[in-house]
């Protein structure tokens, strides 16, 4: 079962926690519950020798709440910078160096990759950030790393890909059997 972050169905988008082939495993929703409680242990921005919990993760954890509040209240992030494209339509939230690889989907087992809009005049009318495409309805979060170099790790890219092929499987109609 897919835990509910944020939205309902009066917002533009729900955010859920995408779920693995075996159904019930959430790389982000793990992430998150850690991070909540100060104890992501792979947080670039915790200072080393500091104790653990970590005091500072929690408000992290509550400002990537209030940004994807925001996001499916209004159709775009809070700011431009909040989110990045990453490739295959698997776009990231930052937080600090945390990163939250998402794609989107139309809840039936289909995704149709988004890639940001390359001039204003496709944009959405009115969209204040105008790179920003118009997601399927329902938004899924994959995992989360921490940022350790100029790029997005191939990896980490890969991880969000493989959770994504995953997840939608779950949306998918059971074939019939013949």
């Amino acid at each position: 079962m897919r835990e509910l972050l944020v939205g309902t169905d009066d917002d533009y988008y729900i955010v859920e926690c995408a779920v693995r082939a075996d159904g019930s495993t959430s790389p982000v929703s793990e992430a998150l519950a850690r991070l909540r409680k100060g104890e992501w242990r792979l947080d670039e921005d915790h200072v080393e020798g500091d104790p653990w919990p970590d005091e500072r993760q929690p408000d992290d954890y509550f400002k990537l709440l209030a940004h994807l509040k925001h996001f499916v209240q209004h159709g775009e992030p809070l700011y431009r910078r909040a989110m990045n494209y990453l490739v295959d339509g698997v776009w990231e939230w930052k937080i600090g160096s945390k990163r939250i690889p998402m794609f989107d989907t139309d809840d039936e087992g289909n995704y149709e990759p988004k890639a940001p809009i390359s001039h204003i005049d496709d944009a959405p009318k009115g969209a204040r950030y105008w790179e920003i495409p118009d997601f399927d309805y329902t938004i899924r979060l994959t995992h989360m790393f921490p940022k350790t170099g100029p790029k997005a790790p191939p990896e980490e890219i890969q991880l969000a890909k493989t959770i994504r092929e995953e997840d939608v499987e779950h949306d998918r109609p059971a074939s019939p059997e013949g």
